[in-house]
């Protein structure tokens, strides 16, 4: 068994993998690392890897790993994807380790795709085998409606949760929250719709996926002419991950 640890901005992911497939993920806050029960597994463990984009989590992630498993986690760096990707016009230590894991995942399931990952931040990229044509990032709409919180009144007086009201409206709003709603899931379709019209006419892409912990709750991407254009992935940047390390 080969365990992978996708440490996010806001969550952390262990992907147990068993026969190139994931049998069991356990996710949590990165900020419960010290207190978290790492599961016990009765089957020998291979390896251990760790994609992370929080740096300062990292030893607290690694000796956690080390003292439940006893199997020293190594640590997936950016080097390690240059023989996948012509990477030179890059600054490859400013690349999001995620960024590249989805970019594997990409490379090896599709070739050629545009991806857009809702997650704490929203980012793109497009990937034609070998080449990364590049990122893009945006604030993720949730943030911005957390800054109306802080901001304003309006979303505090009207108690508005942004974590499960925020796309879960799409006609004009008749009240605060589902006014609220409304203009995050447009705001989103507009990011997704732009990417499209974009990327097919500059880069020939005709495959599009998204992922992340925000996609679920974004009520367009139920529309026809969505479900049968844009591909919903489940883990891609575990998997990612997991494919990069069999090359190790």
């Amino acid at each position: 068994m080969n365990l992978i640890v996708d440490a996010g901005n806001t969550n952390i992911k262990i992907g147990y993998f068993k026969n190139n497939k994931i049998v069991k993920i356990i996710r949590f806050e990165k900020e419960k690392i010290s207190n978290i029960k790492l599961p016990s597994i009765n089957e020998r463990i291979s390896s251990i890897y760790v994609g992370s984009v929080i740096p300062s989590f990292n030893n607290k992630i690694i000796n956690k790993l080390h003292a439940t498993y006893k199997v020293t986690p190594k640590l997936i760096k950016n080097q390690m994807f240059l023989e996948h990707f012509d990477l030179s016009k890059f600054n490859i230590n400013e690349i999001g380790t995620d960024i590249l894991g989805l970019a594997i995942y990409i490379k090896t399931v599709y070739k050629k795709a545009c991806a857009i990952s809702f997650g704490t931040a929203t980012f793109s990229i497009a990937v034609d085998n070998k080449k990364l044509h590049g990122v893009m990032i945006a604030p993720s709409f949730s943030f911005a409606f957390d800054t109306l919180n802080t901001s304003t009144e309006l979303t505090r007086t009207n108690e508005f949760d942004a974590k499960t009201n925020l796309y879960s409206w799409f006609d004009y709003g008749f009240n605060t929250p589902t006014a609220l709603a409304a203009g995050a899931n447009h705001l989103a379709k507009g990011f997704v719709d732009s990417l499209i019209e974009f990327t097919s006419k500059k880069y020939n892409i005709k495959k599009y996926c998204v992922c992340g912990g925000k996609t679920k709750t974004l009520t367009f991407l139920k529309q026809k002419k969505y479900t049968k254009k844009i591909a919903v992935l489940e883990e891609p940047i575990l998997t990612g991950y997991y494919f990069l390390t069999k090359d190790f």
